[in-house]
């Protein structure tokens, strides 16, 4: 029976794509000797279903295909999705989809990690539901990191959403992270809301969404967010105001020059040379001369030449 199955299978792969077509990486050596990819433990777990070398790994997409929904043990399950992946099998993406469905954790995290490496845009409605009932953050981290991946207009309502009503903050900042790396100035209101976040890191990449974004909707709330209590979020915040050219910003980013933290001094250094204020010209020079930080400095002397340069 084990020998049937092989031999069906070494069919159906052939009929197939041949796995070095599949595997686009450009190093030849890997690119023809995949197995070369594998972990030590993914190799123990593909000899449970008859893989164990180049060659019967070359044959074996349909067992690997068959093994994520089928094989009782779920370390196997997991691992033929991650190496499936791993090859860029594009052939597997309907395995993997289903294997989002799975019981166990660890094979839903590897089916969502392939799809993102196989940039499966047709998964998105999978993820999508999977997003709203997987009860593993880190599963959740990866379903918004996948979204970035793929990077499909599609995903900006989960994205918004989760930016504001998702209980970790993880996953909030996440969230903003990925709408900014996608540039979808549709959720814009979402990113001011979430500068009143209660965790300094959600602001802090809020922030850093809104000046990426060059967002100048939001140049009211990034300024009040100048006297955040955490530096990281003044720092961000006054970044985002550069980005943006927020001249209104001037005033308060000249007295955020005295600020304790060096990096929030450095950022209203360099966002006042963006916004070329020349009102900003004597306490720059100040700051180049007198500074005990050498970055801090160093930017106050670049924005004084930006400025006169300007």
């Amino acid at each position: 029976m084990q020998r049937a199955i092989l031999l069906v299978t070494a069919v159906v792969a052939a009929c197939l794509v041949a796995l070095p077509v599949c595997c686009t990486t450009t190093d030849t050596a890997v690119r023809d000797n995949p197995w070369q990819l594998l972990d030590a433990s993914d190799r123990v777990l593909l000899a449970k279903i008859g893989i164990n070398d180049d060659t019967t790994l070359q044959i074996g997409i349909g067992l690997m295909r068959n093994a994520i929904t089928r094989h009782e043990d779920p370390a196997v399950r997991a691992s033929c999705a991650k190496v499936l992946g791993r090859l860029q099998v594009k052939a597997a993406a309907d395995s993997l989809m289903w294997a989002l469905n799975d019981r166990d954790v660890t094979v839903r995290r590897e089916a969502i990690r392939a799809l993102g490496v196989l940039k499966e845009r047709q998964a998105l409605v999978a993820l999508t539901n999977l997003f709203h009932i997987d009860p593993d953050v880190e599963n959740r981290l990866m379903i918004l990191q996948t979204f970035g991946v793929i990077a499909d207009r599609r995903a900006g309502p989960v994205l918004a959403e989760a930016l504001t009503k998702d209980a970790d903050e993880r996953v909030r900042g996440r969230a903003a992270e990925v709408i900014s790396g996608m540039q979808d100035k549709r959720a814009w209101r979402q990113l001011i809301q979430a500068l009143s976040d209660p965790s300094a890191g959600v602001r802090a990449r809020a922030a850093q969404a809104l000046g990426a974004l060059k967002e100048k909707r939001a140049d009211d709330e990034l300024i009040a967010l100048l006297k955040d209590e955490n530096p990281d979020v003044r720092t961000w915040a006054a970044n985002a105001l550069g980005q943006i050219g927020s001249s209104k910003a001037a005033e308060t980013l000249i007295e955020l020059l005295q600020d304790p933290h060096e990096g929030v001094r450095a950022a209203a250094a360099n966002a006042l040379g963006a916004l070329k204020s020349r009102r900003a010209l004597k306490p720059l020079e100040k700051l180049a001369e007198n500074d005990p930080n050498d970055g801090v400095r160093e930017a106050a002397r670049n924005a004084v030449t930006v400025i006169q340069g300007g």
